[in-house]
């Protein structure tokens, strides 16, 4: 993304950040995946998922909903990009467990220990918490790049990076 818009913004072109420092900068899950990670497909999702679906359901079932096509998106993305024979929609798991953890946290976030760590810890600290509360379901979304060998032939390029056996 940065490329295209360098080169974009070299021919004149005004761009957007498609992502806001969100593996150090987020506060929140719902900042995480609303205001930092991808705003272009979030945007996309926001106006032609979550905006329409909210004029006939409830927040939480636009939230869901919206996930589910997120996942179903990028499951297909991952079934052309994989050449894989069959759908497992496994992608879409992890959206949908990525959804359920959004309407999870503010009831979480009303916990003694959680309001501790939300004044206490430091951004970079609490976004990586974020992506530990992710780790469970990462392989739904990883398995395809992990079974490619996209991290295998991405630690040539980056010799600190060993696949541990």
């Amino acid at each position: 993304f940065g490329t295209t818009a360098l080169a974009q913004n070299l021919a004149g072109y005004a761009t957007v950040p498609v992502f806001r420092n969100p593996m150090l900068a987020s506060r929140s899950a719902t900042e995480f995946w609303t205001k930092r990670w991808n705003i272009m497909i979030h945007t996309t999702l926001k106006n032609g998922i979550y905006r329409p679906a909210r004029k006939f359901w409830s927040t939480k079932t636009s939230v869901c909903l919206t996930f589910l096509v997120s996942g179903l998106y990028h499951d297909y993305v991952w079934y052309v990009s994989f050449a894989r024979q069959t759908q497992r929609f496994e992608v879409t798991r992890f959206f949908l467990a990525t959804g359920l953890l959004l309407l999870l946290e503010r009831p979480a976030g009303a916990l003694p220990p959680c309001r501790w760590m939300a004044r206490r810890l430091p951004s970079a600290a609490i976004a990586t918490l974020l992506v530990v509360l992710h780790a469970p379901f990462a392989h739904w979304y990883y398995g395809d790049w992990i079974a490619c060998g996209y991290f295998s032939d991405f630690g040539r390029g980056l010799p600190l990076i060993k696949k541990i056996e």
